[in-house]
């Protein structure tokens, strides 16, 4: 388009660091991809704008899966030499042959004593279900032993088959234990365990054995090849490999990494929201005892789930004639405050499921999960229900509710394939049928935000996302200009959420476009006086919107989606340094979704250019 010509502030999310999201204008033709591949060095780049989040986070990456942190808790992962190891009758000579990875830095652990040899990482764990594992290959010894606290199993790495697995005490429960061929006679060996008393504990990441079952070496002088310990928190095994040096490792949204999210769109947007809470205990582990299952069972980590690992759990209803379903008990609530409840779901044998308030059977929605669509909802649900797409047939279910109690209890209900609007909810089951689950959410507040998880043993937050840029009044027209924005309206109200604002840094001098109980608004102050607003008598709706503002002393337009909604003809214009992007002054009020496009022109554009620009 050539009106992006004229623009002296280009935002098309694309590339970022962290800190950081850059701007394709007034930086010079040079882009960087989603690591941050730039030149720093470029004196125009700042003019990028600033990024802050004080957390980890979600997204829905550019492979359509729900992206989370991932993190590998322990140090030297490749390192078995260093003295972060303890080392009991054996040794460790580093660098000795091809790793899975392709490169020599694989090591040799030689026994020195006939006994229990060890090589040992103390960790102080939270409460929760770890995942830990290492690459081996044989080579005189046929056996590995790994210990997470209290639990342990045994791994036959000359064949690649599993010995037995348990626990010795209490402080931890055995989960399962996997052993998966790497190649060239590399096997991953995994031990799955639940910390149940937060405390230090010993991860013994390799014991070799003389053979399957034997806590002993059985010789002095043999060996055994090891490469890539990894500790995380995980009941399913293993994620893809992170190396660590001298402290732990996170990689995805991490904080401060501003998130491109893909979600239902090829091209990126940058996803700001608000702070908020997934209240939800146990979100990925619906056999854990804190769910309650009525005429129903889990079967754990039994497909591929929409962050693409086989964590997703099976919610199967039994063959009794009633209600099918699980819910988590939460409290300490405020009353009549807005809620969100959001899951996400997979046909499996059955294909139309209710979630729902446990509480409150009034605050509803049912959902057929073959065709995507709503079926019916509950009397007293806000009206704010959703069914989003991903990828492999599976939707996110979101539903709002505001009950006058003090408690919460997220619910899914399992549906027959005859229900229709209106009908009851129980039926006669088979034993074998149902949907798979993952990623159960509640939230405080208006609408519901990305992911926040997975929950353990205590509720999880993720913080506000900021993105502003102070010290840019050449980038801002002073005395006529144009701000244009184009965004994700997601469903849901709220007070307040800022597409973009410019400001001296006080809201004396400002110029801002907002959405404000649904409905889409603008407004400029100069000297503290306002000079012109609007707000649109209607609600958005749901999807991308366009919206721009032009102001000039005594000449002011507002369009939305290629419409003039909106002109005055007297007025002043403030002058202003400061941009926040999906937010008003110092970061208040954050935006709610994905920002896809900013614009800055330093003219004031025509109102046949900004019906150009802003027609969808």
């Amino acid at each position: 388009m050539s009106l992006l010509n004229d623009a002296s502030l280009i935002l098309v999310p694309s590339a970022i660091k962290t800190g950081e999201v850059l701007v394709q204008k007034p930086l010079p033709n040079k882009f960087a991809d989603e690591t941050g591949n730039y030149d720093g060095n470029d004196p125009q780049t700042n003019a990028n704008l600033t990024f802050t989040r004080a957390s980890n986070a979600s997204r829905v990456n550019a492979d359509g899966l729900v992206e989370k942190v991932r993190t590998n808790l322990i140090t030297y992962s490749e390192q078995f030499d260093n003295a972060a190891w303890v080392k009991a009758n054996l040794s460790i000579t580093a660098n000795t042959t091809t790793a899975p990875d392709g490169t020599t830095t694989a090591e040799t652990l030689t026994t020195t004593g006939a006994g229990q040899c060890q090589l040992i990482q103390s960790y102080s764990f939270s409460t929760g279900v770890y995942s830990g594992s290492v690459y081996v290959k044989k080579g005189t010894l046929n056996g590995l032993y790994i210990e997470l606290g209290n639990s342990y199993a045994f791994f036959n790495i000359n064949d690649g088959t599993l010995g037995s697995g348990g626990q010795f005490s209490t402080g931890w429960l055995y989960y399962n234990h996997t052993i998966e061929d790497a190649g060239n006679g590399w096997y991953r060996c995994t031990l799955i365990g639940e910390c149940t008393i937060a405390t230090s504990y010993n991860y013994r990441a390799a014991q070799p054995t003389s053979g399957i079952g034997s806590y002993n070496s059985g010789a002095i002088g043999a060996t055994t090849f090891l490469w890539g310990a990894q500790l995380e928190v995980s009941d399913f095994g293993p994620t893809d490999y992170i190396a660590t040096t001298t402290a732990a490792v996170s990689v995805g949204p991490v904080a401060n990494l501003p998130r491109l999210d893909y979600l239902g769109s090829s091209c990126p947007r940058l996803l700001l929201e608000p702070q908020r809470t997934n209240l939800v205990l146990y979100s990925e582990q619906f056999d854990n005892a804190a769910w309650t299952k009525s005429n129903a069972t889990i079967t754990a980590n039994a497909a591929t789930s929409p962050d693409g690992y086989t964590n997703a759990d099976k919610l199967v209803e039994n063959s009794v004639n009633g209600n099918h379903f699980i819910y988590r008990s939460q409290s300490t609530f405020t009353p009549s405050a807005n809620y969100w409840h959001s899951w996400y779901v997979k046909a499996g044998e059955r294909y139309k499921v209710r979630i729902q308030d446990a509480a409150d059977s009034d605050f509803f929605a049912a959902y057929n999960l073959n065709t995507g669509s709503l079926i019916d909802e509950g009397t007293n649900t806000m009206g704010n229900t959703t069914i989003t797409p991903l990828l492999n047939g599976w939707y996110r279910l979101t539903l709002a509710s505001n009950q006058a109690t003090t408690a919460r209890y997220p619910c899914i209900i399992l549906l027959p394939d005859n229900y229709t609007a209106g009908d009851g909810i129980s039926y006669q089951g088979n034993g074998t049928s149902g949907v798979f689950i993952w990623g159960a959410q509640l939230e405080a507040g208006a609408y519901a935000t990305s992911y926040v998880g997975p929950t353990l043993g205590a509720a999880v937050t993720r913080l506000a996302d900021a993105c502003s840029k102070t010290g840019i009044s050449s980038l801002i027209g002073q005395t006529e200009g144009t701000f244009f924005v184009e965004a994700n309206v997601p469903n849901g109200y709220d007070g307040n959420n800022l597409f973009i604002t410019a400001s001296d840094g006080t809201s004396a001098n400002m110029i801002f476009i907002n959405r404000v109980a649904g409905k889409a608004e603008y407004r400029i102050s100069a000297g503290g006086v306002q000079q012109a607003a609007f707000a649109m008598p209607t609600v958005l709706s749901t999807g991308v919107h366009k919206l721009a503002i032009a102001y000039k002393a005594n000449d002011f337009a507002f369009y939305v989606d290629g419409v003039l909604v909106h002109s005055d003809t007297s007025g002043s214009v403030p002058a202003c340094s400061l941009v926040n992007v999906g937010s008003y002054i110092a970061n208040a009020l954050p935006y709610n979704d994905g920002i896809s496009q900013a614009l800055l022109f330093k003219t004031r554009l025509s109102n046949a250019k900004l019906a150009e620009l802003t027609t969808l």
